[in-house]
C-alpha cells in the first residue's frame, strides 16, 4: 500500500512540475492546467505530508521501524512547501510555483531504486540524469518563452521554440537563429551555457567511470601489473632473460585465483 501511494505522489510530481511552468509561461486554459487540478495536487500533497510526519513520530516512538519511515527533516520540509494553502490563499498564478518543489521527492525515490535495483546502478544513474536533464530543459524553455515576447504564435509553436534555443545552447551547437537581446536574455543564456558544460563533464566522468567498472577484475589485474613494473624500474631489479612473461604469468594467476 505504501509503495503504491509513493508511486501516485511521485507521478503527480512529475506532472506538476511538468504542468505548472507551462501554465505560467503559456496562459493555457487546458482542464489539466486549471486551478481546480492544481488545488487538488495540493490537497493530495498535504495528504502526503501528514503521512511522512506521522511516520517519522511512530518511527522515534518505536511503534514502526521501517525504512521508509527514517527520513530527515530536510524531506518532511520540501513535503511542507508543496503542502502550503497558497493557492486556496492567492489568486496569483506564482502561488503554483510551491507546488513544483515536490518534485525533489523525486530524487528521494530515485535513491530508494537506485538501492533496490543494486544491479543496475549504473544504467539507473544515466537514466535518472537524462530525466533531471530533460525536466531542467523544460524549465529553461518555459522562462526562455516567457522573456523572449519576440516569439508570436500559439502556445505549441512557441514551446517549440524556446526547448529547440535551448536544446542548441545546453549542447553548445548555437546555430545563431535565435540570439539573446535584452540584458535579461543575455544573462540567462549565460546560465544556460554553464549548465551544458555542466552536463557535459559529467556524462563523460559517468559514461567512462561504468567503462573502468564493466570488469573489476581485469582493471586490478593491470593496475597491479603497472604498479609491478613500476616496481622493477624503481628497484632495477633484473627479470629473467629465460622467462621474461614470468611475473606477469605470476600475477595473472595469482589474481584469477585471490
Amino acid at each position: 500500500m505504501r509503495t503504491t501511494w509513493d508511486g501516485i505522489v511521485t507521478a503527480l510530481s512529475i506532472a506538476v512540475a511538468i504542468a505548472v511552468p507551462v501554465r505560467l509561461a503559456f496562459d493555457l486554459d487546458h482542464p489539466l492546467l486549471a486551478v481546480q487540478g492544481l488545488r487538488l495536487a495540493q490537497l493530495v500533497f498535504l495528504a502526503d505530508v501528514i503521512l511522512r510526519i506521522r511516520a517519522r513520530f511512530q518511527a522515534r516512538t518505536g511503534t514502526s521501524a521501517t525504512g521508509s519511515t527514517r527520513e530527515g527533516v530536510g524531506w518532511i520540509t520540501v513535503d511542507a512547501i508543496a503542502a502550503l494553502p497558497l493557492m486556496w490563499l492567492s489568486s496569483n498564478g506564482m502561488a503554483a510555483l510551491s507546488l513544483v518543489v515536490k518534485v525533489l521527492r523525486v530524487a528521494r525515490s530515485m535513491h530508494v531504486w537506485r538501492v533496490s535495483l543494486v544491479q543496475w546502478g549504473d544504467s539507473l544513474k544515466l537514466a535518472f540524469f537524462a530525466f533531471w536533464v530533460l525536466i531542467s530543459a523544460h524549465w529553461l524553455a518555459c522562462i526562455w518563452s516567457t522573456i523572449t515576447p519576440t516569439y508570436e504564435a500559439d502556445a505549441p509553436t512557441r514551446y517549440l521554440q524556446s526547448i529547440y534555443w535551448v536544446i542548441e545552447t545546453l549542447t553548445t551547437i548555437g546555430y545563431g537563429e535565435t540570439t539573446p537581446v535584452t540584458n535579461i536574455q543575455r544573462i540567462f543564456a549565460l546560465c544556460v551555457m554553464l549548465c551544458g558544460v555542466a552536463v557535459y563533464g559529467y556524462v563523460i566522468g559517468n559514461v567512462a567511470s561504468m567503462l573502468a567498472k564493466r570488469d573489476p577484475a581485469k582493471a586490478q589485474y593491470f593496475e597491479n601489473l603497472d604498479q609491478l613494473h613500476a616496481f622493477i624500474k624503481y628497484r632495477r631489479l633484473p627479470t629473467p632473460p629465460a622467462h621474461p612473461g614470468l611475473l606477469r604469468t605470476h600475477l595473472a594467476g595469482a589474481t584469477r585465483f585471490r
